[in-house]
């Protein structure tokens, strides 16, 4: 991180940093893996449903704890409901993401799109 006139780390507002790094480790993320960072919640609970049926429902439910997770952990970018969707897809198998957001500090919008495999860690 840049280190802000206070000799504190601030927040790295650059875009493929939050999307390539901070949203995709959040995803792919157990609760409880970066406990060692004195952060034991940090993560999605997006494995927690892993086990549930490969459907329109479960990804619902996946949808909503992403969701969640990402307003939790992530403060710049803010996801839009509209466009930002979650599909089975049994030919990974697993869950293609597509995620539509807002960065905060550049109020730029933007889409990006993921894929969750289900078969493991």
């Amino acid at each position: 991180p840049r280190m802000g006139k206070n000799h504190y780390p601030e927040l790295i507002i650059d875009e493929l940093a939050i999307i390539e790094g901070s949203i995709a480790n959040l995803i792919l993320c157990y609760v409880g893996d970066r406990g060692r960072i004195l952060q034991p919640e940090y993560g999605t609970h997006a494995f927690s449903i892993i086990g549930e049926p490969l459907d329109d429902i479960t990804a619902y439910k996946l949808r909503a704890l992403l969701i969640q997770g990402i307003q939790k952990w992530e403060p710049r970018i803010e996801i839009l409901q509209e466009g930002t969707f979650i599909e089975p897809d049994a030919s990974i198998p697993g869950y293609q993401i597509t995620l539509n957001f807002v960065m905060q500090v550049t109020r730029r919008q933007g889409t990006v799109q993921y894929t969750l495999p289900v078969s493991g860690r």
